[in-house]
């Protein structure tokens, strides 16, 4: 019987604390924050939903050149792709999978130097070196689109260059 009431407790207690940690900012949550955030980080869902953000993140993609040439050392007109790749036309901001792991990968220079770069040259035929770069496409907020702002408005994207390697030793598959 004890054992039915104390499995019953903790249910009632963890679903309260699903609905309640994640909201935010809430009275609950700053009152007890001292023992609902080693539980929630414990089982690692400690993330708040951020709904109605006045401000959204801005969106992150890599735009990479790969430049080419064929044995005879000719140039070759280079191509331009994106990764998370475009899907029908324009860029999909809701594969989140996609995002945030690119996300991981633009921190750190070197990973694309050592995992992104010899991808690139495997994905492409004749592919002698890549340039990437990142774009950053601001969202706009809610208040701007309800004024008439264009929610992709070309003026909101700005492009910085990260890097560049050449594709010697990156095996084809």
């Amino acid at each position: 019987m004890y054992k039915k009431l104390i499995l019953s407790l903790w249910l009632v207690v963890h679903v309260s604390l699903l609905a309640i940690f994640p909201n935010g900012y809430t009275f609950i949550r700053e009152k007890y924050s001292a023992v609902i955030l080693p539980y929630m980080n414990a089982l690692s869902i400690n993330y708040a939903w951020a709904f109605y953000a006045p401000n959204p993140e801005t969106a992150m993609y890599l735009e990479y050149e790969v430049e080419k040439s064929n044995p005879a050392y000719e140039t070759l007109p280079s191509e331009t792709f994106y990764w998370p790749p475009e899907k029908e036309g324009y860029l999909d901001f809701t594969n989140t999978r996609d995002h945030t792991n690119m996300g991981y990968l633009v921190q750190f220079k070197d990973w694309i130097d050592r995992m992104f770069i010899p991808w690139a040259c495997r994905q492409t035929a004749n592919a002698s070196g890549v340039t990437v770069k990142i774009v950053f496409v601001r969202v706009p907020s809610l208040d701007e689109v309800q004024s008439g702002s264009p929610i992709f408005d070309p003026d909101l994207k700005a492009t910085e260059r990260l890097t560049s390697g050449t594709c010697q030793g990156a095996k084809k598959l």
